[in-house]
């Protein structure tokens, strides 16, 4: 809005005399910049020193631009003309490297990021492997699992037909009859289990 009230007195200062209009809205615009520099330095943005020199620069030359204007004549009118351009060249110089610096800034973040996300990747790639691993290493061991045991019932229920076709009465062929129905049970859960898994 400074500018554009600038950029109209400078249009109507052709047919009505603006200058001291003009001084005015200059006078109140060019602290702007460094307000916002150190708004930005206080920010912790990286570039914003080298942006606060350079517009520090630009208002103390502009201001003696300004008051030579107005008649308060501090140096000699060619010296402060030279001042003005030399604050506003360093004014430019300093914007140009912040805007260089500040992209280098911002580069080298979004390189490091990206390396954490590539990093976040692989870790991730490599937990599913081993997920993966886990899991068939899991598959085959409730494969073995319902194999024996599935191997291990046909010998039990041999000795078990055989053991009832005897129909003994002795306590050991009794006591053996128990475990061997015991061990059948265990098996038949065994195999149960491992179907479910």
């Amino acid at each position: 809005s400074l500018s554009v009230c600038v950029l109209a007195l400078t249009i109507i200062g052709v047919i009505y005399p603006t200058a001291y209009a003009l001084s005015i809205v200059i006078a109140i615009g060019l602290p702007w910049p460094v307000v916002g520099a150190i708004w930005a330095w206080k920010q912790k943005i990286s570039s914003a020193a080298f942006f606060l020199v350079g517009s520090l620069a630009h208002c103390v030359s502009t201001y003696f631009l300004l008051l030579t204007c107005l008649g308060v004549a501090l140096f000699r009118n060619e010296l402060i003309f030279r001042i003005a351009c030399l604050g506003l060249m360093f004014d430019i110089v300093c914007f140009a490297v912040a805007i260089i610096y500040h992209s280098n800034q911002v580069r080298l973040n979004y390189n490091r990021q990206l390396q954490e996300r590539i990093n976040d990747l692989d870790a991730l790639a490599a937990s599913e492997q081993i997920s993966a691993k886990a899991l068939s290493m899991s598959k085959q061991a409730v494969l073995n699992l319902a194999a024996t045991a599935h191997d291990l019932q046909q010998p039990l229920s041999a000795m078990q037909l055989l053991l009832s076709l005897q129909n003994s009465t002795d306590p050991i062929s009794k006591n053996v009859q128990t475990a061997l129905n015991y061990a059948c049970t265990l098996l038949n859960s065994a195999i149960g289990s491992a179907q479910q898994n």
